[in-house]
């Protein structure tokens, strides 16, 4: 009984495998277990069937592991026509497990911008439609260049507090355990850490001296790092979109029915002024 920790896994294979000379075993239950078993099984040219699903335990090059389930990414296409052609069902929703990697994280952080690009928008152009009339020329210009600005801005940002998170609890982590010596982490780029998945972890550390009971470390610090960044860096920024409600106080308090069915009319200057602008913009097309 390994309790789903790496490091019993370890442990446990090497007694198995190493001590007891067994070369066939079933287990281990989980993806992050079976793939710390993977470098232990191809040692002692073991068989081991995992419930586990990894794509990297069952593609090469390696061969020590027997597939003892159905992957959801095997079963899902014919789960969904079954239901599609007997059940009449449009769509089915699967449950993602927490292997993040450089793509859910910019799909998820296009689609929180998308929410929030669409928010401000339409903040601004109300605070548009609030302005004097003598200087809806100048807000119009200058809501577009805070636009603009901080879509760009924003962007960078965004991807750099990601990142910059995840490198920041990678590093204290690695320097906090003991499991790590300097010469195991001088293997490492740690100047350029991002998210990966966990079969392409273990890619990284199979080029390393790592041992099993290291990699399996390293694993569960990847797990928790990306977790902990994500939920950190997406709480931040929606702090910071909750600022809107500063230019947001600005709007009108009209309600439905509520908005003049005859709006005053302009003023003698706000009439010159506007017929200037007229014939300005006439003369710039000419």
């Amino acid at each position: 009984d390994d309790r789903n920790d790496p490091k019993l896994t370890v442990s446990g294979a090497e007694r198995l495998m190493g001590e007891e000379g067994i070369r066939y075993i079933i287990g281990p239950n989980t993806d992050v277990t079976a793939t710390s078993v993977r470098p232990i099984a191809e040692k002692y040219n073991a068989i081991y069937f995992p419930y586990a699903s990894s794509r990297s335990l069952f593609t090469a090059p390696a061969e020590n592991a027997v597939m003892g389930m159905v992957a959801s990414y095997q079963v899902a296409p014919a789960i969904l026509e079954l239901l599609k052609n007997e059940r009449g069902v449009k769509k089915v929703a699967f449950v993602a497990r927490n292997d993040w990697t450089e793509l859910p994280v910019l799909v998820g952080l296009f689609f929180f911008g998308l929410g929030q690009g669409a928010l401000v928008t339409l903040v601004f152009n109300v605070l548009v439609t609030a302005a004097p009339k003598e200087l809806a020329s100048d807000v119009g210009a200058l809501r577009g260049t805070t636009q603009n600005l901080a879509a760009a801005v924003g962007t960078a940002l965004a991807g750099a507090l990601m990142v910059g998170l995840l490198s920041a609890m990678v590093v204290r982590h690695l320097a906090e355990n003991p499991e790590f010596p300097p010469e195991i982490q001088a293997e490492l780029d740690l100047d350029s850490i991002n998210f990966v998945s966990n079969d392409q972890l273990l890619v990284i550390l199979e080029g390393t001296s790592a041992t099993p009971e290291q990699i399996a470390e390293a694993e569960r610090i990847n797990i928790d790092a990306r977790l902990r960044a994500l939920k950190i860096g997406l709480l931040l920024m929606a702090a910071l979109a909750a600022l809107t409600i500063i230019p947001a106080g600005r709007l009108p308090n009209y309600k439905p029915g509520e908005i003049p069915a005859n709006p005053p009319q302009p003023t003698a200057d706000e009439e010159r002024r506007i017929a200037a602008d007229y014939d300005v913009g006439r003369a710039d097309r000419a």
